[in-house]
């Protein structure tokens, strides 16, 4: 077993169905056993026309924000976001936002010049690099981008285009946390929603175990 090797170790993902491959791949080439628990339900629910028509308005001294693959995915798909958008300066949280962008055909895209999220965004100084910023996301979700942009006197449009409920119970990662020592579980926080929605499905089964906190 590799000296790096997470041993005993389970780790408890909470990352939305369809989301979670890349992190269970990962942590089981490390020897660890993998809980997944969906904390979040992903479902598409497209702008109304009313914030559709201020996308007539993008040039090149704009830009748009991707604050999540999803944001990319439930965006995209649309021809009326996508078209305006196709040569447009984009902006995107992360790594694996960004080559989203690019695999959807955007031919200007951005990240953090240093770390990944909305800190790692708005600190660095070539963002935004426009006068108006079209934000993409979940109503509710980097609500922090939206307020700092709007301090610094730059024009920003909120185009939700999916929403997160919560996750129903899964009885399979119920039962497998049940099993579980204290000190033998590290819990992977993607997001405070994430682990508020962990906690409230698993929570005593949580007490003495170990937190990743990704933020």
């Amino acid at each position: 077993m590799p000296s790096n090797s997470l041993g005993d170790l389970s780790i408890l993902i909470g990352r939305p169905l369809g989301q979670e491959s890349r992190w269970r791949a990962a942590f089981e080439a490390q020897g660890a056993a993998v809980i997944h628990q969906p904390a979040l339900k992903i479902t598409a629910t497209p702008p109304p026309m009313s914030m559709l028509e201020t996308l007539k308005d993008f040039n090149a001294s704009h830009c748009a924000v991707f604050s999540s693959r999803p944001a990319v995915e439930h965006s995209l798909s649309l021809a009326d976001i996508r078209r305006p958008l196709k040569n447009g300066l984009c902006w995107a949280v992360g790594r694996q936002t960004a080559r989203e962008l690019l695999r959807a055909g955007m031919t200007s895209v951005r990240i953090p010049a240093n770390g990944y999220g909305a800190d790692a965004l708005l600190n660095d100084p070539a963002f935004p690099g426009a006068n108006k910023v079209w934000l993409f996301g979940a109503e509710g979700g980097r609500t922090v981008i939206a307020r700092t942009l709007k301090d610094r006197q730059i024009e920003v449009h909120n185009l939700w285009v999916y929403q997160r409920t919560p996750a129903p119970l899964d009885l399979h990662a119920h039962r497998a946390l049940g099993t579980i020592k204290p000190g033998n579980l590290l819990v992977i926080a993607s997001s405070v929603a994430v682990l508020e929605r962990l906690v409230a499905l698993h929570g005593p089964m949580l007490k003495g175990q170990h937190l990743v906190s990704l933020g």
